[in-house]
């Protein structure tokens, strides 16, 4: 039995199992930084200057962690840094 039908009783839905790509929690204020640098580098071809690295996240802390539940999720690399 896989932990998917062994757990459906329990009213509990387990963490998805991905071993080559690592996982997938809760963004955390901690975070912030890093993902403003990897969202820049990725999707706005910016240099990481400092203040374009802090303005975002600063941008980021406000839409997904202040003020109301937080959905946003973040991908942990098998080596536990943020994907």
């Amino acid at each position: 039995m896989d932990s998917v039908s062994a757990n459906a009783g329990s009213g509990k839905m387990p963490a998805p199992w991905v071993p080559d790509h690592g996982s997938v929690r809760p963004l955390a204020a901690e975070d912030l930084e890093r993902v403003a640098a990897l969202f820049l580098t990725k999707f706005r071809r910016r240099r990481l200057l400092d203040h374009a690295v802090a303005q975002t996240a600063d941008y980021m802390r406000k839409l997904y962690l202040d003020g109301g539940e937080n959905k946003a999720l973040v991908q942990i690399n098998p080596q536990g840094g943020l994907g």
